[in-house]
């Protein structure tokens, strides 16, 4: 079965093939790989693994944002990471941040 939150194949309720390589292939750039990593992590049970993996998520959107702070994509992701870890203010900056830049939030 696939797991449409982080992509990966879910068998039995825990991800079927190791995590490290069932992402191999994302690139290690790639902020939305390290997201998808930290929810398969997550869901496997392993949250300090997950919270490294969402740390570098916020890093790299972080970093996104930067080079283009017009775009919203990266502060809804960016959001949604910090919502996964708990963090629900800032989450919602953010959120109303991207909703600001035009992006729809419904």
């Amino acid at each position: 079965m696939y797991c449409s939150k982080c992509g990966a194949h879910v068998s039995g309720g825990t991800v079927s093939a190791d995590i490290d390589r069932e992402f191999a292939d994302e690139d290690a750039n790639d902020a939305e790989a390290y997201f998808k990593r930290g929810f398969a992590y997550n869901d496997q049970g392993d949250y300090d693994r997950a919270i490294a993996e969402y740390d570098h998520a916020i890093a790299d959107f972080t970093q996104a944002i930067r080079l283009d702070p017009n775009d919203a994509m990266p502060y809804a992701l960016r959001g949604f990471v910090y919502k996964a870890k708990g963090n629900l203010i800032q989450a919602n900056q953010d959120f109303a941040e991207a909703k600001r830049l035009g992006l729809c939030m419904e």
